[in-house]
């Protein structure tokens, strides 16, 4: 927080443990991770370690009294949630 000055705590996610827990991680395999690294993108040394881990582009609604109202994931980042779904859950 003190890096960004954020007025918002900020989750470090050692290890993946909080992606894993929640199945919201996926390993990429050798071949991609060379081509990210042809883009100038190393996931090791961004993840910090010596896995090439990507996140699951996820969606979450989550309500006032803390509980989660809407949730959608997919492994296939080209699928994402629509607009409408995500206010229909607001």
């Amino acid at each position: 927080m003190a890096k960004t000055k954020a007025a918002f705590p900020i989750v470090h996610d050692q290890d993946f443990a909080i992606m894993t827990a929640y199945h919201t991680a996926f390993t990429v395999d050798p071949a991609t991770a060379q081509q990210y690294q042809g883009f100038g993108v190393d996931l090791q040394k961004a993840n910090g370690s010596t896995h090439d881990m990507l996140p699951v582009p996820a969606t979450y609604v989550i309500g006032r009294d803390g509980r989660i109202k809407f949730t959608y994931f997919n492994p296939d980042y080209r699928q994402r949630v629509s607009v409408r779904r995500v206010a229909a859950a607001l």
